[in-house]
């Protein structure tokens, strides 16, 4: 009875790799941060003889003069050229037999003398790839760790550190992530991540908090290149006696800039009988009047009825030398119904957003990208969000601060608080903003109350000193 059911065992793994063959996809699992593949149906796939040995628990792959032999739960196989280690045991799940896939792409490559490459797009192994990435290791070195990519010859590329990703671009370069799949996390680095681009590939290091990166070394005529990650050295011990702290009273605050949305060919959200670019602009210009009054350097985007390209604005305030950065705007929605029920004021700080509603408003705002002459997208992607962390981590404190003083200024006026008054969303135009800096939606133009306040003489002077106002106080804050 028990062979009968091995036997069954046996012809469950050739229909299941029968059935991958068939559909072209080889299945793979992912478990202990390894991508494993099934066995039986990549030698099939590879056209390769398949025999179970039933009282060893092996399976052999091949003829006798290529023979491979995985044996189940040990880390080693038999070849025709002696024992070959493998990063994890061959295991039996789901009828079949699942391997590490580095390791197999490797053995069985060697077995039939052509370099075998994972396509990740249609599941299947080819021999058409050819990657000049060929080697990835990670080894300590002096209490720190070295990683080393090896190359079959010297290729551009560039390296970009933003805390806790460092990242390694390859120019041109179409690679192979079987290479990266038997990584696990270290001391100082928690995951590896390489991609296929359009452009080359990438590969992105995940460290640990604390841990410096960017130390990158050139070796065997640029074939090989070498990245040190280590602890930051701890700080100089400071003599309490010979120091005196300081604590200002008021932040280093002088040149504000103020950004009026949208204008000229881009009218931003329609009300019944005003424009967006109009509102934002007639406040803006209060809002500087009132500013300068105080003393304050003032810088706007724009002053009259002129488009701006969407990603010109922040660069504009981080030439200037700004302080902060205030980008004004009004909300609208479609649909009658909608339009009447939804109305309100909200700040805004550059962070992924938490609610669909934060994503479509940034969408919105986000369009004027697309007037661009150079045909900007008009929405953020995960590595651009990987590389704006630098900007997030230096100004997202100070931002969330003038915002909070900001929905609190708010108070009691013509239009009321949407929400919390607070929010957070992939505002390109405050993108690129090295400096605290924030994006008000005064209100929605497209209800009927909040058009009428925000047309208003009385209302826009009202909203540019609230504006004014909460500067201030995030000025004299301690």
């Amino acid at each position: 009875m028990k062979t009968i059911l091995v036997l069954l065992f046996f012809f469950g793994i050739c229909g299941a790799a029968n059935s991958a063959q068939t559909s072209g996809r080889i299945p793979t699992w992912v478990k202990d941060s390894l991508l494993w593949v099934d066995l039986p149906a990549l030698a099939e796939a590879r056209k390769m003889p398949i025999h179970w040995n039933l009282l060893t628990r092996q399976l052999e792959l091949g003829k006798n003069g290529s023979k491979i032999t995985w044996t189940e739960n040990l880390a080693w196989v038999n070849t025709t050229e002696g024992v070959v280690s493998i990063e994890a045991p061959a295991f039996l799940q789901r009828g079949s037999w699942f391997v590490p896939l580095s390791s197999a792409l490797r053995l069985i490559g060697s077995a039939q003398g052509t370099p075998l490459f994972w396509d990740t797009t249609s599941h299947s192994v080819t021999t058409r790839i050819k990657s000049d990435l060929i080697g990835f290791k990670v080894s300590k070195k002096d209490g720190a760790e070295l990683v080393e990519l090896r190359l079959s010859k010297k290729l551009p590329y560039e390296t970009i550190f933003h805390p806790p990703h460092f990242l390694v671009r390859f120019s041109g370069l179409k690679g192979d992530s079987a290479l990266f799949a038997q990584f696990r996390a270290s001391k100082f680095i928690q995951k590896v991540t390489p991609s296929q681009e359009a452009n080359g590939f990438q590969i992105r290091f995940q460290i640990v908090e604390g841990i410096e990166g960017g130390e990158v070394l050139e070796q065997d005529s640029g074939r090989a290149i070498q990245i040190i990650f280590g602890e930051k050295p701890a700080p100089e011990p400071i003599d309490p006696d010979t120091t005196t702290i300081v604590k200002p009273r008021k932040k280093k605050i002088r040149t504000v800039v103020i950004d009026p949305g949208h204008g000229g060919k881009d009218p931003g959200a329609l009300g019944k009988d005003i424009y967006e670019k109009e509102v934002v602009l007639s406040v803006g210009t209060k809002l500087r009047d009132k500013l300068r009054k105080a003393g304050f350097i003032v810088k706007m985007t724009r002053d009259d009825d002129t488009f701006v390209e969407l990603q010109d604005r922040p660069a504009m305030a981080s030439k200037w030398g700004g302080d902060l950065f205030v980008s004004l705007h009004c909300n609208a929605v479609d649909g009658e119904e909608r339009r009447k029920k939804t109305d309100g004021y909200r700040v805004y700080i550059l962070r992924e957003a938490e609610s669909e509603e934060d994503k479509a408003i940034a969408r919105r705002e986000n369009k004027a990208a697309e007037l661009s002459s150079k045909k900007r997208k008009s929405e953020i992607s995960p590595v651009e969000w990987i590389l704006l962390e630098n900007q997030l981590n230096s100004f997202t404190k100070e931002s969330e601060h003038l915002t909070e003083l900001m929905v609190d200024g708010f108070q009691n006026m013509g239009v009321r608080k949407m929400g919390s008054g607070a929010g957070q969303a992939g505002f390109m135009v405050l993108v690129g903003a090295f400096m605290p800096a924030i994006l008000v939606e005064l209100g929605f133009i497209t209800h009927p109350d909040d058009e009428k306040y925000l047309m208003s003489p009385k209302g826009q002077d009202e909203l540019a000193e609230r504006l004014a106002r909460s500067i201030l106080r995030y000025r004299d804050s301690e």
